[in-house]
């Protein structure tokens, strides 16, 4: 069984800066799924399809948290100084 899970991510100006750090983490594909993304406008696409709900469920899991982690990293940072 086939499954394709589409997402559009609205990241306004920092969906290219998303996109490129994911770059090399998902260059490896996983051998029971595959990870497409592309950046366009201020939208991050990604269109994962997998060969099982299994392969699709963990592909999900990495592939959103690494999402968040790059939107969490990309956040200005204020150093309290004491």
């Amino acid at each position: 069984m086939r499954l394709r899970a589409e997402f559009e991510i609205g990241l306004g100006a920092a969906s290219d800066v998303v996109y490129r750090s994911l770059l090399p983490e998902l260059g490896d594909q996983m051998l029971r799924s595959r990870v497409d993304m592309v950046s366009r406008d201020d939208l991050l696409e990604l269109v994962i399809d997998s060969e099982d709900f299994t392969a699709m469920r963990a592909t999900l899991n990495s592939v959103l948290r690494l999402v968040r982690i790059a939107c969490e990293l990309g956040k200005p940072h204020v150093l309290n100084t004491i």
